[in-house]
């Protein structure tokens, strides 16, 4: 097992914990997911947060500018801490860790959908609720992608489960079927 997720994984439970005794899980895990989002937007702040040779406390200041009036206290204490601790190099791997202990802990699964056009509405809560019966979780995340090489119809992808039916899978099939490569 790797160090950065035995790290991880102990400060998203940590995290997890605190969010849960404070009420405030969906707030935090919102939160992270949009900081998440942001600094991948621009990569250069989070190699500055990450640099060693920066000092902590402009860090830390920056969090705060930054972040004080958009976070939950429990979120922007949570990030002061990492800075703290040198860990804030491990902020990604921590909020993929608290998400999957947030998607176990509320039954939620995720679940990858592949189509050529984008679905309506109408379309993804019609999965989403068919997606529900199928998979017994209380709560269904999409993730779309559009694929035009998949030709028509859907490829959908949850836990180890694959569903594809999608038109180039149904002429593969056919291919195999037949004999061509």
């Amino acid at each position: 097992m790797h160090n950065n997720y035995k790290i991880a994984k102990v400060y998203a439970e940590g995290l997890f914990e605190i969010a849960k005794n404070k009420n405030s899980l969906t707030e935090i895990n919102e939160q992270l997911n949009s900081i998440k989002a942001l600094l991948k937007q621009m990569p250069e702040f989070y190699y500055f947060l990450v640099n060693p040779l920066i000092a902590q406390q402009i860090k830390k200041n920056a969090i705060k500018i930054i972040f004080n009036k958009n976070l939950d206290k429990i979120t922007l204490n949570f990030l002061l801490i990492l800075i703290e601790r040198r860990r804030i190099i491990y902020f990604y791997d921590i909020v993929d860790q608290f998400i999957i202990i947030w998607n176990k802990a509320t039954n939620t699964s995720i679940v990858e959908i592949c189509s050529v056009i984008s679905l309506t509405d109408k379309q993804q809560q019609y999965l989403i609720n068919k997606l529900k019966e199928i998979t017994k979780a209380n709560y269904i995340e999409l993730k779309l992608k559009i694929d035009p090489s998949i030709i028509g119809g859907l490829i959908i992808k949850f836990g180890s489960n694959l569903i594809d039916l999608s038109l180039r899978g149904q002429i593969e099939k056919f291919a195999l079927y037949l004999g061509i490569n």
